[in-house]
């Protein structure tokens, strides 16, 4: 059977519940009380009524939640959401509007098949997400057959919280804000009662993109012994054509010739440079590593050698933490992965997965911001 890697992008959850003023999370639902109700509400509902907020303008394309599950062992929990798509090609998979959460992820139709049922398909590309209490950690996974939006996980969860989460308290302000530029733009303020009923409350859901770091600072430990940084890449090489001169003259006639030799390969070399690389020139190092040579040629790498000219090379690709799940799927196979499916895969490998989420190593990029938190676009 085939098989698709899919490729895992964690973020460091630094806000996920109802905050007052004074930036203090309220005690009365913490994440996992809110991925709980989540979980309920989408399990009770028909596929088309996963949709957190109806009247939506702020993006095309719809976001419906196809599955969840909650591992009781780990505590963790797996949900594929379904980014619509109005227009695509033959990738797109389409669900019925009535069909189940965590219905069968075969039971979809793809856009190329022959619609004669008369159903009306909900088409589009399944998002995977997993959500790690224990670490605080929010991973997407993008698989070459499903879409991988990082703010999407956020908006979902922020709209079910904001609209259709029970907790005490809830108010909605309709806001219409002139535009200069066309259209006023209106939103929604969603605001609800703190814990101790004196002042209003906001929920918000704010995520760092977190880099797994324990190759660089390994590295970097032992930046003081390092003597040379080695490179080995592949060039492309001009070659000479050795045939005779009346042997080549048949490339003048299609019908006689001979299979005309390349005269373009690449050749591999290897660079040695005495040097000891300061910290910044081992995170570009790693960098062009991870984004030039992590995929692709073999031979291509970047290494380090501590005792001189001759001694033994430490290579990047022993280093760097590649976080990828493997998963058996063809686009013949019809289908999607399980929200169950994915905690199986996911199991299989957590333990390596999550080695390294402990600490604090994170990036200070921004992936799923709160702008949008104190308001909901609603209408044109």
């Amino acid at each position: 059977m085939a098989e698709e890697a899919g490729r895992l992008t964690f973020f460091d959850v630094t806000k996920a519940g109802f905050y007052n003023g004074k930036d203090e999370v309220q005690k009365s639902a913490d994440i996992v009380n809110i991925l709980d109700s989540l979980s309920s509400w989408v399990c009770s509902r028909s596929f088309e009524e996963t949709l957190p907020l109806v009247d939506d303008s702020r993006l095309r394309k719809k976001v419906y939640c196809r599955g969840v599950h909650k591992d009781e062992k780990t505590g963790d929990y797996f949900f594929v959401l379904w980014k619509s798509e109005l227009d695509g090609n033959g990738n797109l998979q389409g669900v019925a509007p009535d069909s189940k959460v965590n219905s069968s992820s075969s039971d979809v139709k793809m856009l190329s098949d022959d619609m004669t049922d008369g159903v009306k398909y909900i088409w589009g590309k399944p998002c995977y997400y997993w959500y790690i209490p224990e670490f605080n950690k929010l991973a997407a996974i993008r698989f070459p057959h499903s879409n991988s939006d990082n703010y999407l996980f956020g908006r979902y969860i922020r709209d079910y919280a904001n609209f259709r989460m029970p907790y005490p308290g809830r108010k909605i302000a309709e806001v219409c804000r002139a535009n200069p530029g066309g259209k006023d733009i209106k939103y929604s303020v969603v605001t609800f009662e703190s814990d101790d009923g004196h002042s209003r409350v906001r929920f918000l859901f704010e995520a760092l993109q977190y880099m797994k770091k324990a190759g660089r600072l390994n590295i970097k430990r032992i930046r003081d012994s390092i003597t040379h940084i080695v490179i080995r890449d592949t060039i492309g090489a001009k070659v000479p054509d050795k045939r005779a001169w009346w042997v080549k003259a048949f490339d003048k006639f299609p019908v006689l010739r001979d299979e005309v030799p390349k005269t373009h390969k690449e050749r591999q070399i290897e660079l040695i440079i005495e040097e000891k690389p300061t910290e910044k020139q081992i995170d570009e190092l790693f960098d062009f590593y991870e984004e030039d040579y992590a995929f692709g040629s073999s031979w291509n790498n970047i290494g380090f050698k501590q005792d001189g000219k001759n001694g033994q090379t430490k290579w990047l690709d022993e280093y760097v933490m590649r976080d990828y799940l493997n998963a058996t799927y063809t686009v013949n196979d019809n289908a999607h992965i399980s929200a169950e499916k994915l905690s199986e895969l996911i199991n299989e490998k957590r333990k390596e997965l999550v080695s390294g989420l402990e600490g604090n190593q994170t990036d200070k990029i921004v992936m799923m911001p709160s702008a949008n938190n104190d308001g909901v676009a609603i209408g044109g």
